[in-house]
């Protein structure tokens, strides 16, 4: 039911949480958005010359500030700097904390924090889970 199956019930209620980002996979895992960057962006996958590498594989440190520096295997287009400009914006909404890990973060729950019951609620809400319905037990019956 978890498995490695990357579109399981499991893997769609978590997220990474990114500190310095050297477990984060920077096109393949979900850390930004509700969707990895491969599935959100693939033009511009395409064109990235490093396709497999964590978060911080994609930037330096400069003068203690993330700069973001991805590779590219050709120059733009001029009708592609819309969508260029949005993936940048949205990659600098996030802080790279160099002094903090990664971690995950369970977004089946409010608190952030994996429960048996929100797990319960989610399977429910899917239909992969039948909820039971709890009548009485006749205990006399043995």
């Amino acid at each position: 039911m978890c498995g490695g199956n990357s579109n399981s019930w499991f893997d769609n209620h978590r997220r990474w949480k990114v500190g310095a980002g050297s477990n984060i996979l920077f096109w393949s895992d979900y850390w930004i958005g509700n969707d990895t960057l491969k599935k959100r962006y693939p033009r511009i996958f395409s064109n990235s010359v490093l396709k497999e590498g964590s978060i911080d594989k994609y930037g330096i440190w400069h003068e203690n500030q993330w700069i973001w520096q991805i590779k590219w295997r050709k120059e733009w287009f001029l009708w592609e700097t819309e969508i260029i400009n949005e993936f940048m914006d949205e990659l600098k909404t996030i802080k790279i904390d160099a002094c903090r890990n990664d971690e995950w973060i369970w977004v089946g729950d409010t608190s952030n924090s994996f429960t048996v019951s929100s797990a319960y609620k989610i399977l429910c809400h899917q239909n992969i889970l039948q909820p039971h319905s709890f009548s009485a037990f006749n205990f006399d019956s043995f």
